[in-house]
């Protein structure tokens, strides 16, 4: 417990006599002041603090009128906390004696002019401001609200006479109002926003399948207490946008030192080993879930696209040993059509087969929500099709799926032997891009099949 020697803690009753002692009870569970006192017309006994009886507070004009002309009267230490029934101490421990420095301070505001500090209902004020507003002729305009009496309409004028009032970095430091806290705070006034909470801010430079592999380690920082921030490119952010716990991205949030984890080339560097392990390891998880990433695109069979259809993702990518070669993609869709499903193809790649469904990136989760069914390599949208429960075809050429996914359920893999005993060669070096295949650079044989092998493995399953 903070002591505060030189400190009076107020709150003068004139909403809800419960809640003001809530408050006050509150606040000296946390700090120790030289007093604290309860001005109210009611009459109770407490021993925790002094009760002043004063004639009826009525309105907010009254309070206003009460705090500028008469609560001076009744302080006798260097400062008085003033607090209110939704604003009292939080943190004991934030408080720093630098505080004592000033003649006013409280929760910043939202104004740009240089009067911005600050709420009255959580504030902190010298005896000689109370002194000099409540005596000085020059005060004349009592009306609500006090704060705004006090730190605005006067400031210029108590500044004459050498009062200070806070600058507003470390007004964040003592409470908050009407800004979200990015620190921990002494106190608060209002229920505008949450206590300030500890953020973690995971980085990961790469493409969206890396970063959505990243979800289990974001919620293991949701569940024990953190806000998630992403440092991501921009443009994957959307996949996160409604996911079932808050996600932020960097660029939507201030911080104040919080804690990074950077997770770029966490399991380029050990390629070996699931990549969801090695981002534990990274982090430094020993008890983290094992488990497929989950996204959140919720679509029932009054809004999904059509009422039956497959979404394949067939885009060629700089790496010949993670393209499907030998595949007549258009005969493919038209047995999938033979079954009744509208078959579209998705992404930014040339049309190979069923309908070219050119859609805003924000648009592939409502797409590939909806789906029966989805087909293509391994990608960002293939991590899409898996986290939203879809059962899908992943057509793996030289990577190891077991390296990418934990839980094969709702997974098939297409994906041939290596001749020569290669298999998940993607994996065998450090590095982003695998190595080229030993066999034919070209044309890969583990990616390799004819229309016929590709319609066999569909229609074991797509009856």
């Amino acid at each position: 417990m903070k002591e505060l020697p030189n400190v009076t803690l107020v709150i003068v009753d004139c909403l809800n006599y419960g809640e003001a002692i809530m408050a006050l009870k509150k606040s000296l569970e946390q700090i120790k002041p030289h007093s604290a006192i309860f001005f109210t017309d009611k009459t109770f006994n407490d021993p925790d603090f002094e009760q002043i009886m004063i004639a009826p507070i009525k309105s907010k004009e009254d309070y206003s009128k009460f705090i500028i002309k008469e609560l001076w009267h009744y302080i006798t230490t260097t400062h008085v906390l003033i607090i209110q029934n939704d604003g009292y101490v939080l943190d004991g421990s934030v408080w720093t004696d630098e505080f004592l420095n000033y003649d006013y301070i409280g929760a910043p505001w939202f104004y740009k002019d240089g009067r911005n500090v600050g709420n009255g209902g959580f504030s902190l004020r010298s005896q000689r401001l109370m002194f000099l507003i409540g005596n000085d002729t020059s005060v004349v305009n009592t009306i609500h609200p006090e704060d705004e009496v006090i730190c605005r309409l006067y400031r210029t004028f108590l500044e004459s006479k050498k009062c200070l009032f806070a600058p507003e970095e470390l007004a964040h430091q003592f409470a908050y109002e009407c800004h979200e806290p990015l620190q921990p705070t002494f106190g608060f006034h209002g229920n505008f926003h949450p206590p300030f909470q500890e953020s973690v801010v995971l980085k990961r430079s790469a493409a969206m399948g890396d970063i959505i592999m990243m979800e289990p380690v974001m919620e293991y920082y949701h569940k024990a207490g953190y806000r998630v921030v992403l440092d991501i490119p921009p443009q994957f952010y959307w996949v996160f946008q409604h996911h079932y716990f808050p996600v932020y991205h960097l660029s939507q949030v201030k911080l104040i030192n919080p804690m990074v984890i950077n997770l770029d080339m966490a399991y380029e560097i050990n390629p070996k080993q699931l990549v969801l392990k090695s981002y534990y390891d990274v982090c430094g998880i020993k008890d983290g879930p094992i488990r497929n990433s989950k996204l959140n695109h919720w679509v029932d069979d009054s809004s999904k696209l059509f009422q039956k259809y497959i979404v394949m993702h067939i885009d060629d990518t700089a790496m010949e040993h993670r393209n499907v070669h030998g595949v007549n993609w258009n005969i493919v869709a038209i047995f999938l059509e033979t079954k009744g499903y509208t078959v579209f193809q998705i992404g930014t790649g040339k049309h190979r087969g069923g309908i070219k469904f050119n859609t805003p990136a924000t648009m592939l989760s409502y797409a590939i929500a909806g789906a029966d069914y989805f087909i293509g390599i391994d990608s960002g949208n293939a991590h899409i099709a898996v986290g939203l429960g879809i059962e899908s075809f992943i057509i793996s050429g030289s990577v190891d799926l077991k390296n990418r996914y934990a839980d094969f359920s709702k997974i098939h893999v297409i994906q041939k032997a290596c001749p020569i005993g290669n298999d998940g060669c993607y994996h065998s070096v450090v590095g982003v891009s695998g190595v080229d295949c030993a066999v034919d650079k070209k044309t890969p044989p583990c990616i390799t099949f004819t229309t016929e092998e590709i319609i066999a493995k569909l229609n074991e399953v797509i009856k």
